[in-house]
């Protein structure tokens, strides 16, 4: 039997290695790692076989780190190949009536237990061969009082037999403060997470502020230009009449003639007009592929595949919603081949009697499926935020807008992509006008 003065040395033990494991989880800033961290020094300090933390949310628990030295199961190993559905935040659980009560659960054997009927503990065993006993249930609260995550610890064991034994009193009191210091810890953390969040949402908002400044500064450049242009255009014109003979005229008044067509287009575009017209988008996307013939990349390194349905009916709509959006996608197109070996654009429009398609494709780097959910959320990009070199620079807000452009035309946006191999998007436009000019005109972000 130990000694008073034993149980005094390993209680000194305990507390020390307390204040060791609060000074590691305050110097951890990565929040998957800082909750495996909390979980595995709970297990080591009450010699749990098992455990599970769950982070409270609205409605539900989420499984966030299981562990598990008899099954051979870590918090890696699990996360990948197990699918566990959130728990329902209610009492018919252990882990749920922590949350929602606030109390620590200690239980000597759940299939003993008469106070609670959890039913977790059983369903999990029989799923799993496992066998629960002993379980200590620790609610984690902020400065708040609120509870933010939940500890569950499985089945303490005898230092020295390995036994399966009930958790005790001190167990339980040592590990309500270190669950202290840990939600303390999850706590700051978001926190941090949040503030760089916010952070890097100011940059790109600021990017794209400076992007909308410039866009104004050149429309009012290309305005200035008008005159002067028409100018060149007279004088090319007068001179092609008074000496015919002379050599480049020609190109120069059909060169001339091209500028004053990209110069009503950009002014056309700048000045944002709402009232929705009937617009044949095979002219509109000459247009931007014009536009895109004053980047050098575009004019001689990308191969075109340009495929234009005959007699594509017109559609109703505010000519800039479209040009916007088709240019988001054709830019997009062209940054996505920056690296690549192979530049190949595909642009192709077709139509039956309910829809009309347009198809924009590339030979790019291919978007990653996991980020394909995120695409038209706003400031998600999978481009750099601040240019480097001559690598594309992107403020994640180019899809957003697109969607929240064509959102009142009903239009379903088709996302297909394979990292390595290229990305198309197909726009599928329904033949139906806008009843009103409000129902052409998205809301305001």
């Amino acid at each position: 039997m130990p000694t008073n003065t034993s149980l005094e040395l390993n209680l000194q033990d305990r507390l020390r290695r307390l204040n060791e494991i609060g000074v590691a989880l305050s110097a951890e800033r990565d929040l998957h790692k800082l909750l495996r961290l909390i979980l595995l020094e709970s297990r080591l300090f009450t010699r749990a076989d098992a455990g599970t933390l769950y982070l409270v949310g609205d409605s539900v628990l989420t499984f966030e780190i299981t562990q598990n030295d008899t099954l051979g199961k870590d918090d890696t190993h699990w996360e990948k190949e197990s699918h566990i559905p959130p728990v329902s935040l209610d009492k018919k659980s252990a882990s749920g009536y922590a949350a929602l009560t606030g109390e620590i659960l200690n239980i000597a054997d759940v299939y003993r237990e008469e106070k609670y009927a959890f039913e977790g503990p059983k369903k999990y065993d029989q799923l799993s061969g496992y066998r629960t006993q002993s379980m200590l249930v620790v609610p984690m609260k902020n400065h708040d009082e609120q509870v933010i995550a939940i500890l569950q610890l499985l089945n303490a064991k005898h230092a020295e037999t390995g036994a399966v034994m009930p958790f005790s009193h001190e167990e339980e009191v040592l590990i309500q403060s270190l669950a202290s210091q840990a939600a303390v810890a999850i706590n700051n953390v978001r926190l941090i997470e949040e503030t760089q969040r916010i952070h890097a949402l100011e940059r790109q908002l600021l990017q794209a502020e400076r992007m909308a400044s410039v866009g104004l500064v050149a429309a009012g450049i290309v305005h200035n230009l008008r005159n002067p242009l028409m100018t060149v255009l007279g004088y090319g014109e007068l001179l092609q009449i008074e000496q015919p003979s002379l050599p480049y005229v020609e190109e120069i008044i059909k060169a001339g003639q091209q500028m004053s067509q990209m110069v009503e287009d950009i002014l056309a575009k700048s000045r944002q007009r709402k009232t929705p017209e009937a617009v044949n988008l095979n002219i509109l996307l000459q247009r931007e592929l014009e536009f895109l013939q004053a980047d050098s990349t575009f004019k001689n390194k990308v191969e075109k595949d340009i495929q234009l349905a005959d007699e594509l009916p017109t559609i109703e709509c505010v000519y800039t919603d479209f040009s916007q959006a088709i240019g988001n996608l054709l830019r997009n197109a062209l940054d996505a081949m920056h690296q690549s070996n192979e530049r190949h654009l595909t642009v192709k429009s077709h139509h039956t009697s309910e829809q009309i398609t347009i198809e924009i494709g590339d030979t790019g780097s291919g978007i990653a499926a996991e980020d394909i959910p995120h695409l038209f959320k706003p400031f998600f990009t999978t481009k750099n935020s601040e240019a480097k070199g001559d690598e594309p620079v992107g403020t994640g807000l180019g899809l957003y807008m697109l969607q929240r452009l064509l959102e009142p035309y009903s239009v379903d946006v088709q996302v297909e992509s394979e990292v390595g191999i290229g990305t198309t998007f197909l726009l599928h436009i329904p033949l139906i006008s806008p009843t009103s000019t409000d129902a052409a005109t998205p809301p305001a972000p």
